[in-house]
């Protein structure tokens, strides 16, 4: 029902910047971006974004009888510093590959761009959101 409601909670280490965040049952170690064994929230950023796109695009897909045969992604992120502002995201690109029939591409393609533009978390960042799909058709 909408509205909905998000909660996570985080405890610090009492050490550097770790800490742990709950998100729903998951108890997970966070950081800093150098820390390469722990999340840090510049990656859980573009990790929330590539799952939102897979999230809308399966959701879409399955409203419009689209079978998907297989997806994977990658996400990266161009961060910036401006003095006076500080950093921030200029943007984030989601690139998908998607295998359905060769007989569904086009309509894979319009749900593909539908599900970008609808997506929540990319609606709600404030720099640019791109999205480029590669295709294999069976």
């Amino acid at each position: 029902a909408i509205p909905m409601h998000y909660e996570t909670s985080f405890a610090w280490s009492g050490a550097d910047e770790h800490g742990d965040i709950a998100l729903k049952a998951l108890q997970l170690p966070t950081g800093s971006p150098s820390d390469s064994d722990r999340l840090d929230p510049e990656h859980m950023l573009l990790g929330a974004a590539e799952i939102c796109l897979f999230n809308t695009f399966a959701a879409i897909a399955a409203n419009s009888n689209l079978t998907i045969v297989s997806y994977s992604s990658s996400a990266s992120g161009e961060l910036s510093f401006t003095k006076g502002e500080g950093y921030r995201f200029e943007s984030i690109t989601v690139k998908a590959k998607v295998t359905v029939a060769e007989a569904d591409l086009r309509k894979a393609e319009r749900i593909l761009e539908k599900s970008h533009s609808a997506c929540l978390i990319t609606r709600s960042l404030g720099c640019e959101s791109a999205m480029e799909a590669e295709w294999v058709t069976q």
